[in-house]
């Protein structure tokens, strides 16, 4: 794999070479709100049942870019299939810190899109400063929950019956992930 984050990566075989994990750019914003779309609609995995407007959408991409954040796309030729996104805390006291975000359509599952999304989020979050990511997911999401585990992300706790829809609950799991190599030496935290 490519260590030089504004480039394509290379893919993992596992994975067809038609794939491409590439920073978010502006051109792809309205496959990006397709695929978006399609992942939420399976009311299962994201906190949203539908993507937001067109507008907010496109908003929150150019946003990530313009504050060189996190954000990548897992593209099919053209075709957004995936995502992975990690936004900065704004609150000075939170800086330090990353929200996760993402998702890989259903036809694309199962091939090591996500992990290879994720890595490629872990990295730049690194290389801009970030010590800690955190993310929410929901405890019915096995696949999810083992993904974030293998690549190094612990419960830090969980929200009992945190989610109610479609008639059923779900616990919301609180996982992160600590850089431990980005913390300031012991003696200037004490």
């Amino acid at each position: 794999m490519k260590t030089d984050l504004s480039r394509s990566f290379d893919v993992p075989m596992s994975i067809t070479t038609e794939i491409r994990i590439v920073p978010a750019a502006i051109e792809h914003v309205e496959s990006f709100h397709t695929c978006l779309d399609s992942v939420a609609r399976e009311r299962s995995g994201l906190a949203i049942t539908e993507a937001f407007p067109m507008d907010q959408t496109r908003m929150f991409v150019a946003r990530n870019i313009d504050d060189n954040m996190p954000a990548f796309f897992a593209l099919d030729g053209d075709r957004v299939v995936g995502w992975a996104d990690i936004r900065r805390e704004e609150r000075p006291a939170h800086h330090h810190r990353g929200v996760l975000g993402m998702g890989v359509h259903r036809e694309y599952r199962g091939r090591g899109i996500g992990r290879t999304l994720l890595q490629a989020a872990l990295a730049k979050a690194k290389e801009i400063g970030l010590v800690r990511v955190d993310l929410t997911v929901y405890a019915g999401n096995t696949a999810a929950l083992a993904l974030y585990r293998n690549c190094g992300f612990v419960e830090e706790g969980r929200m009992v019956k945190g989610r109610y829809l479609d008639g059923r609950f779900d616990d919301v799991v609180h996982m992160g992930l600590v850089f431990e190599e980005k913390l300031p030496p012991l003696e200037s935290r004490l």
